[in-house]
């Protein structure tokens, strides 16, 4: 009850910091953001690593190298079970990134993932809850 609890809290603060940060700068297209956020969640619903790590900064790609990757996403795709559907996309900009906050339906419940991204579109943070 407590994770819940917890899980709910961080979801309404999320979603009350992307609504006062009114969308992005004229350094980023939205429309190419949310389509780079989705081409990245693809691919890991492909386990395609390789293709997620090719989209990543140097930085990125030091921390989380695409076997790492698939480590922490093999036992979450399980869980989850076959894709479904986008069900909700946010787009925000903080500390110069653009922010992707994409809500995905799965087989077995649904995954939100947020996706930060640099001005070249490479990706620079991947959380999912």
């Amino acid at each position: 009850m407590k994770k819940l609890f917890c899980l709910l809290l961080c979801s309404l603060l999320c979603t009350g910091l992307l609504a006062g940060c009114g969308g992005l700068s004229d350094k980023y297209d939205e429309e190419e953001a949310i389509a780079q956020a989705h081409a990245v969640i693809e691919s890991l619903n492909a386990k395609d690593y390789d293709a997620v790590a090719a989209t990543m900064n140097g930085e990125m790609k030091e921390v989380l190298p695409a076997d790492k990757l698939a480590e922490v996403w093999e036992p979450i795709a399980g869980q989850l079970g076959a894709f479904d559907s986008f069900t909700r996309d946010a787009v925000a900009e903080k500390d110069g990134l653009a922010v992707v906050v994409v809500t995905s339906k799965y087989e077995n419940g649904s995954l939100t993932y947020t996706i930060s991204l640099d001005t070249g579109l490479q990706l620079c943070g991947l959380y999912m809850k």
